[in-house]
């Protein structure tokens, strides 16, 4: 048995939907990891742009060692969905999952693969990523670890609300995540906070200060501000609960942990919904603000205009 053969099978599975601007990088970092025993899997949630042709046609010319496959959704899934029926298809033991507008650094899946490797009680790795703008110019660290060493984190230390600089872009994880509790909800509106409290309750997390990706920011991010305040909160709790009775009923937690779980699924609910009035509520008092502006204004210039007719 060679080196390559005692690996385990890696699923690249890269997400995209309208992002013809940055999927030529993205497919391109995909088709150029550095680990023996991956396949890829490059999907299109049904863009109305020409991402899926730009998809096909860097997926033809390669000639590499990577077993890749092509899908386009007839319709638009939307993220959960989409994000279900993949890992569905794939067969690897460890997921690595990258987004359409990022780019993956070509160590990337062999370096999760080694984390996890020498620590089998790890769920998931999260690394470092570096942030470009829209024209690929870097801009700083997302997020920054001090020491520079890899981080532990816990289920207990998560629900006690203890923060952790986790990563979603740049996350790989056990395909037993997945075994274990299925599809996320169709409603989800994210994979990526329901995939923490999963792999957590199946074993401790891992954060790498190591840079695993370029993290592309720009006006269409799923993470900006504005698509923060308008997630379906609810949709995020709903899915936290549902899995808290998954782990439960398959005995991978206690009782009193279940209700712990349940109680920091509600509180944090609780607290994010208090957020996202208190942002709404600032920013209809500015609105009205300048809507009562430009209304005056619209008079003062009316008025203005009235009187020079009457002058004349």
């Amino acid at each position: 048995m060679n080196e390559s053969q005692e690996l385990p099978l890696v699923t690249f599975a890269l997400f995209a939907y309208n992002q013809e601007k940055f999927i030529s990088e993205a497919v391109t970092a995909a088709l150029n990891q550095k680990y023996a025993r991956l396949e890829i899997i490059l999907s299109d949630d049904c863009s109305t742009d020409s991402t899926f042709e730009i998809i096909k046609s860097l997926a033809s010319k390669y000639t590499g060692p990577h077993k890749i496959r092509k899908n386009r959704n007839s319709v638009n899934l939307g993220l959960a969905k989409h994000f279900s029926e993949i890992m569905e298809w794939a067969q690897g033991e460890i997921i690595v999952v990258a987004a359409g507008d990022d780019i993956s650094l070509p160590e990337r899946t062999s370096k999760t693969v080694e984390i996890l490797l020498n620590d089998p009680e790890a769920s998931f790795v999260s690394f470092t990523d570096l942030t470009i703008d829209e024209n690929g110019e870097k801009c700083g660290k997302r997020k920054i670890l001090k020491p520079q060493k890899i981080k532990t984190a816990t289920l207990v230390e998560y629900i006690a609300g203890r923060a952790f600089p986790f990563s979603g872009a740049s996350r790989g994880f056990r395909k037993r995540i997945v075994d274990v509790f299925g599809n996320l909800n169709d409603k989800c509106p994210t994979e990526d906070t329901p995939y923490i409290l999963r792999g957590l309750i199946l074993g401790h997390a891992l954060i790498s200060p190591e840079c695993g990706i370029l993290y592309r920011k720009h006006d269409s991010n799923l993470s900006r501000p504005s698509s923060l305040q308008n997630m379906k909160i609810e949709e995020i709790n709903r899915q936290y609960l549902q899995d808290a009775e998954v782990a439960f009923s398959k005995g991978k937690i206690t009782d009193d942990l279940y209700k712990q779980i349940n109680f920091w699924a509600n509180k944090n609910y609780q607290r994010r919904e208090f957020s996202r009035n208190l942002h709404h509520q600032k920013f209809n008092i500015i609105y009205r603000k300048l809507s009562l502006f430009k209304y005056d204004l619209k008079q003062f210039i009316q008025t203005i205009l009235f009187n020079n007719i009457l002058r004349k």
